[in-house]
């Protein structure tokens, strides 16, 4: 009895202190937008499936050239693939470091670091480094987002394919890309709790 009273009581407690949300458009006119991230400063970037990069700009202002234009080789066929991830380096302000992951015209999953052109504070679309890729065995669930953690690591989703996992031991998982001293990429793979870790050199 003690224990109901308790649940009513709080449930009473967080209604009165309920706030009412409103949403107010802050930009629009984008095509097929998937993700939305920023890069320490007052603007957005807006990640459109084609292959395009946008910036809002701090008053809602849409910038007319894009950040970035990949559409020659971002596969954008079927609602599943395209242009699907954006993440910026901890160190974006001072390295100019990003990363995207699309499907590239062949299907097949590609991650990859561009850098900023300084003297457009635009990406150099020339710029690109490939990281990883893999092959992406059908046209949907094809998973894309990026992200760094707090840990420093840059988390790759893969997709879910849940019939292939014993043969494309890569696919419905989460990448963790370690970027270490040595000029070392270590990718580590989580499947069932269990951590398979394989390394290659690569020029950061």
């Amino acid at each position: 009895m003690r224990t109901i009273t308790s649940l009513i009581f709080s449930l009473f407690f967080l209604c009165s202190f309920s706030q009412d949300l409103e949403l107010e458009l802050l930009a629009s006119n984008f095509n097929r937008p998937v993700s939305i991230k920023h890069a320490g400063d007052n603007r957005l970037f807006v990640v459109e499936q084609d292959g395009l990069i946008r910036i809002i700009n701090s008053n809602g202002t849409v910038q007319t050239e894009s950040f970035l234009d990949i559409d020659n080789i971002v596969i954008n066929t079927g609602n599943e693939r395209g242009l699907l991830g954006l993440a910026f380096h901890p160190n974006y302000a001072t390295n100019g470091y990003f990363f995207v992951n699309y499907i590239n015209n062949s299907g097949n999953t590609v991650v990859s670091r561009f850098t900023l052109d300084t003297n457009t504070s635009l990406a150099d679309p020339n710029s690109e480094f490939i990281i990883i890729t893999y092959n992406q065995p059908f046209g949907n669930h094809n998973g894309g987002d990026l992200a760094f953690g707090p840990d420093g690591y840059l988390y790759i989703s893969s997709g879910v394919m849940e019939a292939l996992v014993e043969t494309h031991k890569i696919m419905g998982k989460t990448l963790i890309v370690s970027w270490v001293n040595y000029y070392e990429l270590m990718l580590i793979q989580l499947l069932h709790h269990k951590t398979i870790a394989f390394r290659q050199v690569i020029l950061l």
